[in-house]
């Protein structure tokens, strides 16, 4: 089983490939979960010349931290900058996302995201873009997508599926979206929003690991770096659309035992009361997949042991870093 480090350098050199020799991407979002893995496969791959191939935005100047110890700029974004810059590609990852409903007015997080998309349609309309590549997600497709009010988040992924879709078409440029779905990965955030990160964080600090939900909790895993990277492979390689993450699917139960089981030193126990009435929530990933583009040049993704040994490792550097004494 190779770790998911060695599988993400075999990804970034089958891409790093079939890139021109006349690129520079745009990030849009490079501070975030996905923007920071994907910045740092970038910097691996390009190393001296990723400053002029490279262009990392957000919405305020700042360093980006990268768990290697490099440090890369990010830029606030305005069009004055990227109009110099002159994206080839443009990587849309900007988004306030699901965490941040409830904090302001549903019209506010609405009208915020509009504004993000609407810049993401000025990219697209540049002269210099060629191809553009964002991440949408499942929830585009829930019940409730259809009203802004109901489901803000759900709303403004689907509207953004169609806005982008038909911008790229309007003008000529070549579109991938991926719907991403449930992911793992160095950069996760911490303090209980993903339950593979609330797993790993009961182990480390306990001797049981709780899982509230009495009724099956279904869910399609992968890397988030290597969905990234299979989607600029799939960018760079020809193809367009809409692709789903795809991934491992997992039952909340079966990733909490695989969990304990590479628990350094112990094996902590399951708490779960299960109730076979309960109903059961599905949330995986449906076709057409990214997998299947990387099948197609022979690529895969990690498989689930190896992700989760990664996300381990990550959070585990990332609680010495908060807890240099333990």
């Amino acid at each position: 089983m190779s770790s998911v480090a060695e599988n993400s350098r075999l990804l970034e050199n089958f891409l790093k490939q079939a890139l021109p020799s006349n690129v520079r991407i745009l990030v849009n979002g490079a501070n975030g979960w996905l923007g920071k893995n994907i910045s740092e496969s970038l910097w691996n791959m390009f190393g001296g010349e990723f400053s002029s191939q490279v262009l990392l935005t957000g919405s305020k100047n700042g360093i980006l931290q990268l768990q290697n110890g490099s440090e890369l700029e990010i830029n606030r974004w305005t069009e004055e900058l990227i109009e110099e810059f002159k994206p080839t590609h443009v990587i849309q990852l900007a988004f306030k996302t699901r965490d941040h409903v409830g904090e302001i007015s549903n019209d506010e997080y609405v009208s915020l995201n509009e504004e993000i998309i609407n810049r993401a349609l000025w990219t697209i309309s540049l002269p210099s873009t060629q191809g553009f590549l964002h991440t949408s997600s499942g929830a585009a497709l829930g019940e409730t997508a259809f009203d802004k009010h109901i489901d803000p988040y759900g709303y403004l992924k689907k509207f953004e599926e169609s806005s982008y879709s038909s911008a790229c078409k309007d003008n000529g440029k070549r579109y991938l979206g991926l719907r991403v779905w449930s992911t793992t990965g160095r950069y996760i955030k911490s303090g209980g929003l993903f339950a593979i990160e609330s797993l790993i964080s009961q182990a480390m600090s306990s001797e049981n690991l709780s899982i509230n939900s009495q009724g099956e909790v279904w869910r399609s895993y992968a890397d988030a770096n290597e969905i990234l990277l299979a989607g600029l492979i799939a960018l760079f390689t020809g193809e367009t659309g809409l692709y789903n993450s795809g991934g491992t699917d997992t039952e909340i139960g079966e990733l909490a035992d695989l969990v304990s089981s590479l628990t350094p030193s112990r094996t902590p126990a399951i708490n779960r009361i299960k109730d076979s009435a309960a109903t059961a929530s599905i949330y995986t990933s449906i076709e057409p997949s990214i997998e299947q583009v990387l099948a197609l040049h022979d690529l895969r993704y990690s498989d689930l042991r190896a992700q989760v040994i990664n996300t381990m490792q990550y959070l585990t550097w990332l609680h010495s870093q908060s807890n240099p004494q333990d």
